[in-house]
């Protein structure tokens, strides 16, 4: 075999193996933007589940809060 064919074959093979490796690098950026997708999912989830503990846990001080505005009300309009 010439030089030339050694040469030419070998391009080749580094050719190919650029796109294959192409080929992962853009498969694995893809993989990550479904975990980012899957990581804001459940922050989200996270954050939601937090209002409404927060919100649970303060019904009562502002029940009682408005129910003694309308007491008051009702005091002063009679």
């Amino acid at each position: 075999m010439k030089l030339q064919e050694k040469m030419l074959r070998l391009s080749v093979q580094i050719q190919m193996g650029i796109e294959q490796l192409k080929e992962k690098c853009v498969g694995k950026l893809k993989d990550e933007e479904g975990a980012s997708t899957v990581e804001y999912a459940l922050l989200i989830a996270v954050i939601v589940v937090g209002v409404i503990f927060a919100a649970s846990q303060m019904f009562k001080p502002l029940e009682a809060f408005f129910l003694a505005i309308v007491d008051k009300i009702t005091k002063i309009a009679k």
